[in-house]
């Protein structure tokens, strides 16, 4: 009984130093006012470039392997819809793994355009 009651104080003092660290009102507020605007702005830039960039590449990307895939129509569509979550998935993690925003948005620009370019002849090529 005694362990029980060591175990179960040991327990409350845990839980009451996992809620200490946290800060509160003005504590946060003075937190948070440390970090720059212009990081603030990259970080939200490189958010919005993961997702939208990343959506729109990996759409590109499926375009363009339904399209080129030497398999039968369906089988191409469903296999490059399956392989453009991995092309979302390489996206997103180059979007955070650049120095700044700008490469971010730059490597997801370029392919995205050389990628429009190819969709858009072999659309013209294949359309009688």
């Amino acid at each position: 009984m005694r362990i029980f009651i060591i175990r179960l104080g040991a327990c409350f003092f845990a839980v009451q130093r996992m809620r200490a660290p946290f800060p509160k009102g003005a504590e946060m507020a003075s937190k948070l006012s440390g970090v720059p605007i212009g990081y603030r702005l990259a970080v939200v830039s490189r958010i919005v470039a993961a997702a939208l960039g990343g959506y729109v590449l990996a759409a590109l990307a499926s375009i363009f392997l339904a399209w080129t895939l030497p398999l039968a129509r369906p089988e191409a569509v469903v296999s490059s819809m399956m392989l453009a979550f991995v092309v979302y998935l390489i996206v997103v993690l180059w979007c955070f793994a650049c120095r700044n925003a700008w490469q971010a948005w730059a490597g997801i620009a370029l392919p995205g355009l050389l990628l429009a370019l190819a969709d858009g002849a072999l659309y013209w090529m294949n359309t009688p």
